[in-house]
């Protein structure tokens, strides 16, 4: 023990000794070491006061993040320049110095690659694409929004990934590439979505909106405009607000509904007083004036015009003084008034030109700031200079602590070392039954984790079995009867009655598709909701008249199929997603026709504060009470026997509670085996509209108007589909209207086709070689613009209806095609040729 100890004393006593001949020896470092701190605090009040001034002044703040950099190099410490580099870079930017901008941004991330920041590198990445996005070089933008994007993503930056997306949708906007725009806008949409960004869910749609005003989809514009107002009103966002009313007036107006411009800019108008923004107001006053002159008020446009000009000199705002100046010298020349038009517009040239001399101005405060931060230097090296003496006994002071610290280390370690020994003992035999508690529990873990893989293999294994049994019963059905049918000497009576089996057949199969499509998008979380006004008496009506039939079909005579009367008092409208909705009551409702022999199905709904209690209530087989949350699981089935017996995959309540979560309510059940079940689910609504009931209004069935009764005699259809399967069907349809049918088999074909034929509509496939629909549909409506174009595609995904009509198309279908649908919006145009 004592010779253990005295070997540490001598190792303490030759460390001091070094220590005191290094401080002798480099007595420069040494001070360099004092006065770090000091100057680090100088580094970061530079870099605090460039914060400060690049609000409004990033011309003064790129003098002092300069000062910052040199310090940062004296320091030797290259995180603290790289920083200094990078909001150098942002000030540049700021002051549309791009050159220098990127020289900055590029050194700061040199530094920041050295030492691996990912962050840092993803960050600078980022404002690299903004700067080359402002000096048009939109190539090597989208490159570095790309490299920060892999970044973002690796490390899970949603918010970032969601700017970024944003930010390579507007490059797409701006070259006017409207379907990747949309595509990078919906992106950062979902995203935002995900999650809860309203304000940034609201600029968003507004972006896509303006992409529809572009293509000149004024109707879409204004929907995706609405709908952004709609946030900010509900976040009460008011400059949101003004810009987007300032937006529909601008649709309006492209639309040469100039009254209706003149209301949405008299409410951003309000909108921008009210909150004193007075860089809206200038153009609020300005848009205001515009829509006088274009309804000819012209002393109102006037007046207008001079209330936005007096704004904007009183504000300093140069630019809105020039566009003011320009609209009343066009204003003057539009009612005759020449000699005032050329002397506001002699106004507006001069004022261009007085730019320039503000730009000097700005050099000029540039070299004061400058001179003056040269004064502050010179004071700080005064200061270093004063505390050398200082420095020198608190060299002194340390040392002589660290003795003192050293010597009672040596008492410590004698008292340590005497009790390390037992110390040592407890610890390994706490360790040794920590390790014994670990592997106990890890034994317990692969136990259990061993059970959940052996069920879940279980639960997939018989999902697989029944979905392999779903699959082929519908299509042994098809097949057979496809065979039969082939026979000669069959009646005319049996051949229809195959024909509906096969049909029948057909949408089984369908809605297992459907279905399968579903959970598929639910669990790679790419299913979005769309929200839009939904009559809900009127979708529980419909239901009753679908379901009444289907009854009817399954022949259950015996089971009453009964719609709540507290339902029909009034229609009752939501902002909902409808066609969701409708799917989850379907699933009940199939669910509870399917389960009940005798008895009733009964539905409706009750209303609550702030949200609709849906129920679908059975006298059906019921559901033990332990399986409550468990049917709600995929590829879950309440009992094999029973799922043999009514059919099934065990993924209809699945997809229904994941529906409902969507659409923000809760699902629930209750049920008694032998005594039924009742379903429950909330939808949550933020306002609710109630307008009288109407007996008179009619559900139309799916299939009542049948495509056997339209007649299109003398008319040409162009069918552009490159499936010949496909183009059977529908060549075998259009030839019973006396129609006229032409074929092409890619969209070059199309393009040709309209050239040499007097052609009536085009029925026109998406996805074909040489030529896709999209370019031949832009091509075609070059040729024709009037022509009715129906897309037909079996592409049905997320904005693919979107997409089509901004290609052109005037309509769209998803495949496999309800004929009957087809034909009537085939019929809507043609009524109109």
């Amino acid at each position: 023990m004592r010779k253990h100890c005295l070997i540490y004393i001598i190792i303490l006593s030759n460390w001091i000794l070094t220590t005191f001949i290094k401080a002798e020896t480099n007595v420069d470092s040494l001070k360099a070491l004092l006065c770090d701190e000091k100057v680090i605090r100088q580094f970061n009040l530079r870099i605090s006061v460039g914060d400060y001034y690049m609000v409004d002044s990033p011309a003064k703040a790129m003098i002092y993040y300069s000062e910052a950099q040199k310090i940062a190099r004296y320091l030797k410490i290259d995180t603290l320049e790289a920083r200094a580099f990078d909001n150098l870079g942002s000030s540049k930017l700021k002051t549309d110095d791009y050159l220098e901008s990127e020289n900055n941004f590029r050194s700061a991330l040199v530094i920041y690659e050295k030492f691996g920041l990912q962050d840092k590198i993803a960050h600078v990445n980022y404002n690299l694409g903004l700067v080359d996005y402002y000096r048009g070089n939109y190539e090597q933008a989208v490159k570095n929004y790309q490299k920060a994007l892999k970044i973002f993503k690796l490390r899970k930056d949603r918010q970032q990934e969601a700017n970024t997306y944003q930010n390579i949708g507007l490059i797409h906007h701006d070259i006017d590439n409207t379907a990747e725009a949309l595509d990078y806008y919906q992106q950062a949409l979902r995203i935002n979505e995900e999650l809860g960004m309203k304000s940034n869910i609201a600029g968003l749609t507004q972006n896509i909106g303006l992409l529809f005003m572009k293509s000149d989809s004024l109707d879409l514009a204004a929907g995706y405009i609405q709908k952004s107002l709609s946030i900010y009103e509900e976040l009460k966002e008011d400059e949101g607000i003004g810009i987007s009313l300032s937006n529909l007036g601008l649709v309006y107006q492209k639309k040469k509904k100039y009254q209706e411009a003149l209301e949405n800019y008299m409410k951003s108008l309000e909108v921008f007083t009210r909150i004193d923004y007075y860089y809206g107001r200038i153009y609020a006053l300005h848009n205001v004036g515009t829509s006088h002159a274009d309804l000819k008020n012209h002393d109102k446009a006037l007046d207008f015009y001079n209330q936005s000009l007096v704004l904007a000199r009183n504000k300093g705002h140069i630019q809105g003084v020039a566009a003011n100046y320009e609209a009343m010298s066009n204003l003057y020349a539009d009612i005759g008034d020449y000699e005032h038009s050329l002397e506001y517009y002699v106004l507006f040239d001069d004022l261009e030109d007085s730019i320039h001399s503000v730009e000097t101005r700005n050099q000029i405060a540039e070299m004061e700031a400058s001179y003056k931060l040269e004064l502050m230097n010179k004071e700080l090296s005064q200061k270093n200079l004063e505390l050398t003496q200082q420095k020198r006994a608190k060299r002194i002071f340390l040392a002589g602590s660290l003795m003192l610290v050293f010597l009672l280390v040596f008492l410590v370690i004698a008292y340590i070392q005497k009790n390390e020994t037992k110390k040592e003992l407890n610890e390994h035999k706490l360790s040794l039954e920590k390790l014994v508690q670990q592997r106990t529990r890890q034994l317990d873990n692969e136990i259990s984790e061993r059970k959940i893989a052996e069920e879940s293999d279980k639960l997939k294994s018989a999902f697989l079995a029944n979905m392999s049994h779903e699959l082929r019963t519908p299509m042994n059905a098809i097949i057979a009867f496809t065979h039969f049918i082939k026979d000669q000497d069959l009646s005319s009576e049996k051949r229809e009655e195959y024909i509906n089996y096969i049909t029948a057949a057909g949408e089984s199969l369908l809605h297992l598709i459907d279905d399968i499509i579903d959970i598929a998008k639910i669990e790679s979380k790419e299913l979005t909701i769309h929200h839009s006004r939904c009559n809900i008496t009127q979708l529980l009506t419909e239901l009753q008249n679908i379901f009444t039939e289907l009854r009817k079909k399954r022949n259950k005579d015996s089971v009453q199929l009964m719609l709540d009367p507290y339902c029909l008092r009034n229609n009752i409208i939501i902002h909902t997603d409808p066609y969701r909705l409708k799917q989850i009551l379907s699933n009940l409702l199939d669910n509870a026709l399917k389960y009940t022999n005798k008895g009733s199905v009964e539905f409706g709904y009750k209303q609550n504060e702030k949200h609709l209690e849906f129920y679908v209530k059975d006298t059906g087989i019921g559901i033990p009470e332990g399986k409550f949350d468990y049917i709600f699981e995929r590829f879950v089935q309440i009992d094999q026997s029973v799922e043999k017996q009514f059919g099934g995959t065990g993924l209809g309540l699945a997809i229904t509670r994941n529906l409902v979560h969507l659409l923000g309510g809760q699902i629930w059940i209750e049920s008694k085996v032998n005594s039924g079940s009742t379903f429950y689910f909330t939808l949550p609504f933020k306002e609710i509209y109630v307008e009288p009931f109407s007996a008179n209004v009619q559900v139309q069935s799916p299939g009542s108007v049948s495509f056997l009764n339209y007649k299109w005699e003398g008319k040409i259809i162009l069918v552009a589909e490159d499936e010949d399967l496909n183009y059977k069907v529908l060549e075998s349809a259009l030839s019973r209207t006396n129609a006229k049918v032409l074929r092409a088999h890619n969209g070059l074909e199309a393009v040709e086709q309209m050239k040499g034929n007097h052609i009536d509509l085009v029925l026109m496939d998406i996805q074909m070689p040489v030529m896709d629909g999209y370019k031949a549909t832009k091509a075609i409506k070059k040729i024709n613009h009037i022509i009715p174009v129906i897309a037909q595609t079996s592409f049905a995904m997320e904005g693919e209806k979107e997409k089509c009509l901004m290609a052109g198309c005037d309509d769209y279908l998803a495949k496999p095609l309800n004929l009957n649908e087809l034909f009537g919006k085939i019929n809507k145009y043609m009524i109109q040729i």
